[in-house]
């Protein structure tokens, strides 16, 4: 089906002084824009109401103070105005004669306020300024970049509470002047912007080859494709594959010999890479094999085929 062409209202939160009245036919983008628009003019006009009905396609407003007022609102959701929300029908006459006696406005609530701020000054919301975290604000410690290198790594908690000032006992401290670094330094923030190096040197771009080779730059592959070249992926990865390469190197160059031949050999370099890679598995300790000990060749291992 055709849509035809729509001047959709989008809210503009400036205009909360303007003395426009809400007319039936009025268009809005989204559902929130149109309450928005009506908790404004309402505030405005020292008028409340609530809800009656409000689903994805339909929103009914009615007096606050008499459900039988003949002050309500209705809209929709118009498949011909390309999905915008439209008021249908509108009285803003209260029969009821209600007056609001308290100065805590209904519509006046956090998201209608947050609206009318958020536009202002809009770019300090998008100021990069540094953010510490409590909990990890401490000397560096190696432990804490073993995961990147195939070693567990322990998660801090987060504090219950964050230390503050205690205020008792400080009623003439001059708080203004006890914090002008801090607000200075919050004045200055747009300041504080980091911008990322224009020329790479040389001992970063080293040492981002160094991290790129012993770490794991991917959670998960980045392809489909099975690799087609070996790709070391940290210290531990490598030490296997160095062992098990050297153990097929002692089995083939040694075509005459048998198992019994090159075991020590084998489980010297077993124990090496354990002892290197410093891995402790209780259930699969072995007995080390103690020093000075020769492996020789039994009856059993030489002996005719019976």
């Amino acid at each position: 089906m055709h849509t035809a062409n729509v001047q959709v209202d989008n809210l503009n939160v400036y205009n909360i002084q303007s003395n426009e009245e809400i007319h039936v036919g009025d268009l809005f983008a989204r559902k929130e824009d149109l309450v928005t628009k009506i908790s404004l003019w309402s505030v405005k006009r020292n008028v409340q109401f609530r809800t009656d009905r409000s689903t994805s396609k339909y929103l009914t407003l009615i007096c606050y103070a008499n459900s039988q007022c003949q002050c309500r609102l209705y809209a929709c959701c118009s498949k011909r105005a390309g999905g915008a929300w439209k008021i249908t029908s509108y009285e803003s006459h209260h029969s009821c004669h209600a007056p609001i006696e308290n100065q805590r406005h209904r519509q006046l609530t956090s998201s209608v306020i947050s609206r009318l701020i958020l536009p202002i000054s809009s770019e300090l919301w998008r100021a990069h300024v540094p953010m510490f975290c409590m909990a990890v604000m401490e000397v560096h410690m190696p432990e804490r970049v073993w995961r990147q290198f195939g070693a567990p790594q322990v998660i801090p908690l987060a504090p219950e509470r964050y230390d503050r000032k205690d205020g008792r006992g400080h009623a003439r401290e001059n708080w203004l002047l006890y914090h002008a670094r801090n607000i200075e330094r919050w004045n200055d923030r747009a300041n504080a912007i980091l911008e990322p190096p224009t020329q790479e040197e040389e001992d970063q771009s080293q040492w981002r080859q160094w991290y790129g080779q012993q770490s794991n730059l991917y959670l998960t592959p980045f392809s489909e494709e099975p690799p087609t070249e070996y790709c070391s992926r940290g210290p531990i990865e490598r030490a296997l594959v160095d062992v098990t390469f050297r153990i097929r190197e002692l089995l083939i160059t040694n075509l005459e010999a048998s198992y019994l031949d090159v075991k020590n050999d084998i489980l010297k370099l077993q124990e090496n890479t354990l002892n290197k890679l410093r891995i402790k598995i209780p259930e699969y300790e072995q007995p080390s094999i103690p020093s000075g000990a020769e492996y020789t060749l039994g009856e059993i291992s030489r002996g005719s085929n019976t």
